[in-house]
């Protein structure tokens, strides 16, 4: 959720930032972190199963994205790609 609508290039530097950042250069290359699937002001990330704590910490330490304050939450978490993109269309913003 942000301030502001993101562009998809917006949110994917400001996650790969915020993650960098919390689980440095090693554990984000051991998470195998990927940005999937951007819609509505947020994304599919896919991780591997062993990172996904570290991932899920990670990004709910997001405050700001390119300067515009800016909140990250994960919504869910699947094992199945196609069944987390149909979950980012079907959440409701609280």
């Amino acid at each position: 959720m942000s301030e502001k609508q993101l562009n998809q290039n917006e949110i994917y530097d400001g996650v790969q930032e915020a993650l960098l950042g919390f689980l440095g250069e090693l554990e984000y290359g051991r998470a195998g972190v990927q940005f999937v699937h951007g819609a509505n002001n947020g994304g599919v990330l896919r991780v591997n199963s062993t990172g996904v704590d570290m991932v899920k910490t990670g990004i709910m330490m997001i405050t700001n994205i390119q300067g515009k304050r800016a909140a990250a939450r994960s919504i869910a978490v699947s094992g199945m790609l196609h069944k987390a993109k149909s979950r980012l269309g079907n959440s409701k913003e609280e």
